[in-house]
């Protein structure tokens, strides 16, 4: 076999002459490394995107860093010309990915699979390997969204909206965390929103997106920044009521049928407080007939699913049934009117049938589950 190294030290002026330009490392630039310092690059850092797994054995192993801490292996910088990197960070540690089957299949026969999922497929990583392709991805969206958006605009657009929280801490940028993390919602969507200067500001568009008799679906602009929405309806003539929406969209539920109802919509921005109402949208519900159902504006999300599915707009309650493709039912449950949610944790990825019945009706819809 090999011996240790031994380290003989770099060589002398004399014996290669441009040894007088090599600058040894230290522990504040450790990122450059020629194409991450290019005005074209986006260089990445990595922090934690788990804290617990089960593994091949069963068995929970411990982890020592919460999840958002910055990844020990995350470089830092400055760069030599003393410019800031990383530029931004993403979920890098921790990450649970596919494994080539051949390498599986070695640690599982030396008994060293403690974090390998329980499929035997998937193994956990750490690195910017990881990190990196996430804000691609985000590149790749904003350039759906604007084909003919330059690097730099990318680039601004990515860092300008990189958020802070208790593990980056308020002084950004800097050689850490860069930016801070890349959110991809206000990179595609920007920061507008729940500001000092425009949070009073109401949701604009106020629109009716789906009519029945008992029910109703609205939407709005979303404000990209707002924490929640609450809306404000009644029927002609009675007292209003009030509800609140987490998107923007929402469906009023228990509505009279051929009746006349008004709503308004404001945001509720967490840093500042309520906005202004929206313009007020008037609409009517249909007449009931024969037919109708209460299960006919049902909406789950999300899909694909991986742990719970949530389930909104029961008007009434009902009961759903889970079924594969071969027509096994894995699971039942009651629901009951307004939003629930389904523990689907322990159903395997696969497509699957999603059936809602009540006393009236049977509706169904499609659901994929992804691990």
């Amino acid at each position: 076999g090999f011996s240790n190294f031994v380290s003989t030290g770099l060589p002398g002026a004399g014996t290669l002459p441009e040894i007088v330009n090599y600058k040894l490392p230290d522990v504040n630039q450790t990122t450059v490394s020629s194409w991450q310092c290019s005005d074209y690059v986006i260089a990445v850092g990595s922090y934690v995107n788990r804290d617990s797994m089960t593994n091949y054995y069963g068995e929970n192993p411990p982890f020592l860093d919460p999840i958002g801490e910055l990844s020990v292996s995350s470089s830092r910088g400055p760069t030599r010309d003393n410019r800031i990197k990383p530029d931004i960070c993403a979920p890098g540690a921790r990450i649970l990915s596919t494994e080539a089957s051949v390498l599986s299949a070695w640690l599982i026969s030396l008994g060293a699979a403690g974090y390998m999922s329980p499929d035997g497929q998937h193994y956990l990583y750490n690195g910017t390997s990881f990190a990196s392709p996430g804000v691609a991805g985000i590149a790749a969206l904003y350039l759906q969204k604007n084909p003919n958006a330059s690097y730099t605009e990318i680039k601004e657009a990515i860092l300008s909206q990189g958020k802070s929280d208790v593990h980056t801490g308020v002084g950004l940028p800097n050689n850490i965390w860069g930016y801070g993390k890349a959110d991809a919602f206000r990179t595609l969507t920007g920061s507008w929103g729940c500001t000092a200067e425009n949070y009073t500001e109401a949701p604009q568009n106020p629109v009716l997106l789906n009519v029945a008799a008992t029910k109703v679906k609205i939407g709005w602009d979303v404000i990209p920044n707002a924490s929640a929405y609450q809306i404000n309806y009644h029927k002609i003539g009675e007292p209003s009521s009030k509800i609140k929406a987490f998107t923007n969209e929402k469906i009023l539920n228990s509505l009279t049928p051929n009746s006349n109802y008004v709503c308004s919509v404001r945001a509720y921005c967490e840093a500042y407080g309520l906005s202004a109402w929206s313009t007020p949208l008037s609409f009517s519900t249909l007449p009931l007939r024969n037919g109708d159902s209460d299960l006919d504006l049902i909406q789950i999300f999300p899909n694909p699913a991986f742990d719970v599915l949530h389930i909104i707009g029961i008007g009434a309650d009902a009961h759903v049934y889970f079924y594969d493709i071969t027509g096994n039912m894995l699971l039942q449950q009651e629901i009951t009117s307004g939003d629930n949610t389904i523990d689907v944790s322990n159903i395997a990825s696969g497509m699957y049938f999603v059936a809602f019945a009540n006393n009236d009706s049977r509706i169904t819809k499609t659901i994929t589950i992804f691990k």
